[in-house]
């Protein structure tokens, strides 16, 4: 008896260590994969726990130089072979009707209607992470469905393919429409998995606002189920908007998505693209509240001071921990300088929320020092830590520290130039 609860226990470590996170390309191949793994008699579908998202393709165009790589003349014959196969597997894909899968208007349909249906036999599902970078590994699974004829079972050598792809000059394939096809999960998928806590899409380039209000061309209506989402760390992309377009339509299908999602978030994460900071000024939720939000983190955002305190007043009794880096605030009327729009923030916070044990301000352009905060801010123990001559930095051999505290300074200074003289000892 003993030795079959052993073993029911070594097969259960091994299946969960097989399909507890699964990746996911934007290939037929993959797709399909994913539909027959949550569609399995065994039942190993409920032993998927993560998925990550990547469209960075599997298969890679190799460059006809290859044969002069370190990697190829240092290889032997058999290593050779693989590289070859993985060469000739590449270029069919990337020649052959199969690479325009995504790409067409019908394949779109159909790929988002088998991802709709893979995940409806995923229930256990508690993460999703989007993965855009490049210098991905395949597996040994991963190899064998992208390059059947390699065969690679265990036991038999591996290609480093990091190895290959990064000596061979191997490129990525990232389309308009795996972007689009992404932006789908936000509408049609994670609203249905009942235990989904973690939802991470931090990569380039991110969440574009275009695509998500494009979306809606596909399915008119948010389709969400009981808010089971915890984390979010989203990375906001507005390439396609500038001062002369108008965001706000996309900006109010994100709003009205944010709040569906939101109502049991504990950690908020919304960073834009640096290069798009002085692009559009967004607006963050304001009708529903985060009664459940405990950590915030705001970058590379430009935020309206009146949106974002009745953002914060949503959550003003849970919040613990604020991060602000490279946030820039529009002016409630013309000419008012940065820092006062700072010291009413700074005052805000104070006085409305009371949960706070950790803030963090970064400001653009070394325009106000860098502050620190730990501790409740109505304790005279409580110290600011004040960081003058260094950007972004949190740790700087130039940079002049010193300390204040925060009550104390905000109590006594009623104008803000003075408050910021006093708090950068100036």
């Amino acid at each position: 008896m003993t030795c079959k609860v052993l073993n029911r226990a070594a097969q259960d470590t091994h299946l969960d260590s097989i399909y507890r996170s699964r990746r996911v390309f934007y290939t037929p191949a993959s797709f399909e994969n994913l539909l027959k793994i949550s569609k399995h008699s065994s039942g190993v579908n409920l032993r998927v726990r993560e998925i990550i998202v990547t469209n960075v393709s599997p298969y890679k165009a190799i460059q006809p130089s290859f044969r002069d790589s370190k990697t190829y003349k240092e290889a032997d014959e058999e290593f050779r072979q693989s590289i070859h196969q993985i060469a000739r597997a590449s270029h069919n894909y990337y020649t052959g009707a199969t690479f325009s899968y995504i790409e067409q208007p019908e394949s779109f349909q159909s790929a988002l209607s088998q991802l709709t249906l893979a995940f409806a036999g995923l229930p256990n599902i508690e993460s999703i992470r989007f993965n855009r970078t490049g210098g991905i590994e395949l597996s040994r699974s991963e190899l064998n469905l992208f390059y059947p004829g390699l065969t690679f079972r265990p036991g038999t050598r591996l290609p480093d393919t990091s190895e290959i792809f990064e000596d061979m000059s191997f490129h990525f394939h990232i389309s308009q429409r795996d972007q689009r096809l992404s932006t789908m999960f936000y509408y049609k998928i994670i609203g249905h998995l009942p235990r989904l806590r973690n939802l991470e899409d931090r990569s380039w380039p991110g969440l574009k606002l275009a695509y998500l209000q494009d979306a809606m061309t596909y399915t008119p209506r948010i389709e969400f189920g009981p808010a089971t989402l915890r984390v979010l760390k989203l990375m906001l992309n507005f390439n396609t908007f500038s001062v002369n377009t108008d965001i706000a339509p996309a900006n109010e299908v994100f709003v009205t998505w944010l709040e569906a999602v939101g109502t049991n978030l504990e950690s908020i994460s919304l960073r834009g693209l640096r290069k798009t900071l002085d692009r559009v000024y967004i607006s963050l939720p304001t009708l529903t509240r985060f009664p459940k939000l405990r950590k915030l983190s705001l970058g590379c955002l430009r935020l309206s001071v009146d949106n974002f305190e009745a953002f914060l007043g949503k959550s003003s009794d849970t919040l613990q921990v604020l991060k602000l880096d490279n946030i820039r605030f529009k002016e409630p009327r013309f000419g008012v300088p940065d820092s006062q729009l700072w010291y009413r923030i700074l005052r805000f916070l104070k006085i409305e929320v009371l949960q706070l044990r950790k803030f963090t301000l970064r400001v653009p352009d070394l325009l106000l020092p860098s502050l620190e905060i730990k501790g409740g801010w109505g304790s005279p123990e409580t110290i600011c830590q004040i960081e003058s001559g260094t950007e972004f930095s949190s740790i700087d051999a130039n940079a002049k520290i010193t300390e204040r505290n925060i009550e104390e300074a905000l109590m006594t200074y009623r104008d803000s130039s003075e408050f910021w003289k006093f708090m950068s000892n100036r």
